[in-house]
């Protein structure tokens, strides 16, 4: 009689799936990551080509969580998450493929992607590999628990600075962000020789800017994509967004600023022009055409296009990304970063203005520098034309939005 009471409360202790409707969608991308839990900072799983079959079990905001296989482990169901942004709910024209074969295809786990990335950045990236490696060494790891509990003790700061209304429909908070393999190894490969030029060794400082920028990421429409953010040495008041979501701030722009909010609307700023691909669209656009399964194969075994025509394409995109690091944008890419920056930070909860701050606080620094040309990295572009117009907009649509600085948290990092 014990035994079977016994039996019974260890039956009921085993946690078992709600039975829920279950349906099918289908992957769009040609790179369809999935990962061990509802975000990106959760460990990659692996990667699915464009074509795949997916059942669906349960939805999480902008995640849902599927079916890898009719007989694993629960474990094992509840660890496979994939962003919505990947999937369609149409059959595509082409042949489907087949999830058990394309999850456990070579091709699909985390260390052939990062093989082929890291590949992509020594080939066409136009650096070498001691380079690489060493940048893939300094990239900083966020632990789920962390970046949580880091979330939480944001939001519990902004509680006291709540929205008063609904935000407008904008793009910056929709803007979905389809980065190929080929783009992100040729960024990381950029990203490499920019590096070179010497970065801050202060791991606790950078922690706290790529969670700044996790945050960030999550209040936009590519909240399943992880960028990657990087403090340069220098005297210069300088940020710079390079394809892949690399990002590249001075130590000297983040003593700049005076609180939480201005260091994320700096973030921010440049998370709107790898969003935007200000500077490579048109390139952009040709690399498209790269498939998943072009970029893990070598390229003369490609299908539909001469060797030729693609290495090219490949060399065009890392000489045009890597120059637009190193010249000016366009006044209007600049102003619509801001823009989208400020959207960004209130969706978030952080004070919109804090755009409109930096730019007056960049302003006085620039006006009194001996070397205009070395410290306006904007390159004679007038900084209050940026002004009026993000004045401007948080006047038409921000009014009403209230933020949070977090004035203490970043003296207290800052270590001020």
């Amino acid at each position: 009689m014990i035994r079977d009471l016994m039996k019974i409360v260890v039956l009921l202790t085993i946690p078992t799936l709600p039975v829920l409707p279950q349906t099918i969608e289908y992957t769009k991308r040609t790179k369809n990551e999935v990962r061990e839990g509802p975000g990106s900072y959760y460990r990659l799983l692996a990667v699915l080509p464009r074509g795949v079959a997916i059942t669906i079990l349960k939805r999480q905001e902008g995640w849902v969580n599927f079916l890898r296989g009719e007989k694993k482990a629960q474990q094992e169901l509840l660890a496979a998450w994939m962003s919505k942004n990947c999937l369609i709910d149409k059959k595509p024209n082409d042949v489907l493929k087949d999830l058990k074969i394309e999850w456990n295809s070579p091709k699909a786990s985390p260390s052939s992607i990062a093989a082929a990335i890291r590949g992509f950045a020594v080939r066409y990236g136009r650096t070498k590999p001691p380079a690489v490696d060493s940048l893939l060494n300094l990239q900083e790891t966020i632990e789920p628990e962390e970046y949580l509990r880091f979330k939480q003790e944001t939001k519990t700061g902004m509680r006291g600075a709540a929205q008063q209304k609904a935000l407008p429909a904008e793009e910056a908070l929709l803007t979905d962000y389809d980065v190929t393999i080929a783009e992100e190894g040729i960024g990381l490969g950029i990203a490499s020789r920019v590096a070179a030029e010497g970065l801050v060794n202060d791991p606790k400082l950078s922690k706290y800017v790529n969670l700044i920028a996790t945050l960030l990421m999550e209040s936009s429409g590519a909240y399943d994509t992880q960028v990657k953010i990087y403090i340069t040495r220098g005297e210069a008041i300088n940020a710079v967004a390079i394809p892949g979501g690399h990002i590249f701030i001075t130590k000297k722009i983040i003593d700049m600023c005076n609180d939480e909010a201005e260091l994320a609307g700096v973030i921010a700023h440049e998370i709107m022009h790898v969003l935007y691909n200000h500077g490579v669209k048109e390139i952009h656009q040709r690399l498209n055409n790269i498939k998943m399964d072009e970029a893990m194969a070598e390229l003369d075994e490609e299908a539909g296009e001469q060797p030729g025509e693609v290495i090219q394409e490949l060399e065009d995109f890392a000489i045009e990304a890597y120059e637009t690091v190193n010249k000016p944008r366009l006044l209007s890419y600049e102003a619509e970063a801001d823009r989208g920056a400020a959207f960004l930070l209130a969706e978030t909860g952080y004070d919109p203005r804090a755009v409109g701050r930096m730019l007056l606080n960049m302003r006085e620094v620039v006006g009194k520098s001996p070397d205009i040309e070395k410290e306006n990295p904007f390159l004679h572009r007038d900084i209050q034309k940026r002004y009026d117009k993000i004045l401007a907009v948080i006047q038409k649509s921000l009014a009403q939005t209230k933020g949070a600085m977090n004035a203490e948290r970043f003296r207290k990092e800052m270590g001020r």
